[in-house]
This record gives C-alpha cells, sequence and structure tokens, in this order.
C-alpha cells in the first residue's frame, strides 16, 4: 500500500512540476500592449430603439482606450476586446471580455482556441420611456472599459 501511494503521489508532483513550468497569470499578459483589436457586437432592435448604435459604442470605447495609451487597430492580433450591449424591455446587460489564443491540453494532444481570459459584466435596468435611458447605459458601459483599462494596463505596463 505505501509503495502505491508513494507512486501516485510521485506521478502527481512530476505532473505538477511539468505544469506549472509557465508562470500564472492574469490572461491579460500581451507583448505589445499598445495595441488592441475592438470587436463591437451588433445591437438588438431594443438596443437601436433607444438611440444606441454599434458603431456609437465602437468610439466611444476606441476614444477611451486612446485616452489611456492604447492604439484600436484592425491589424491581425492574437487577443482582442469584445463588447456586447444588450436590452431587453427595460433591462440592459453588457459584456465586456479580453478573448485570445488559447492551448490547451488533453491526454498528448495539444489544442488551440479563441477564450474570453477576462470578463467583466454589468445588468440593470432604466425608465424605459427616458430620454436619458441610452446616456445611463453608455454611463455603465464606460465603467466597465475603465475596469478592463484598470487591470489591463496594471498587467502590462
Amino acid at each position: 500500500m505505501k509503495v502505491k501511494v508513494f507512486i501516485w503521489w510521485g506521478l502527481l508532483g512530476l505532473f505538477s512540476l511539468t505544469f506549472l513550468q509557465g508562470e500564472p497569470g492574469t490572461g491579460l499578459e500581451v507583448d505589445n500592449y499598445r495595441d488592441i483589436v475592438v470587436l463591437v457586437e451588433n445591437l438588438n432592435p431594443a438596443a437601436e430603439a433607444l438611440g444606441l448604435t454599434a458603431g456609437g459604442i465602437e468610439d466611444r470605447v476606441e476614444l477611451r482606450l486612446r485616452a489611456a495609451g492604447v492604439t484600436p487597430t484592425s491589424e491581425y492580433l492574437t487577443y482582442y476586446l469584445y463588447v456586447n450591449v444588450g436590452v431587453t424591455g427595460n433591462a440592459f446587460t453588457i459584456a465586456v471580455n479580453f478573448s485570445r489564443l488559447v492551448l490547451y491540453f488533453a491526454g498528448d494532444t495539444t489544442y488551440r482556441t479563441v477564450g474570453a481570459t477576462w470578463s467583466t459584466s454589468v445588468r440593470g435596468t432604466f425608465v424605459r420611456d427616458s430620454s436619458a435611458a441610452a446616456t445611463y447605459i453608455l454611463d455603465r458601459l464606460d465603467e466597465s472599459v475603465e475596469e478592463f483599462l484598470l487591470e489591463y494596463l496594471r498587467t502590462n505596463q
């Protein structure tokens, strides 16, 4: 019995050493943090009815990034900032995700895919007939982008 336990712990330790050779990270580490691709999801009709547009949201996000010294680019990168704003009735959701190429292992095979390695989201409600609804939602978007920038710049500077 002692031999089996010793072998099991030895194999587990060997696996841990192999797996943990890399540094733990936030998922936000990049070679050149000053460039980033921004992808804004198309809006649903309820969001558009409030006067929100995908182009307006993209412009707003890009202005925030530029103010922080990060340049939106259309060049191919292995990471991007994804923004989604949705409205249903008098409720809204905002998702801001940093996604990148991710490698993972199963058995002897290494797989790659794109996955979100950092994310934040906001859910809320607003007064449906208020002219300030769009402004309220955009202010929550600004807060989410600021949260991303804080972590992104803290990680990479």
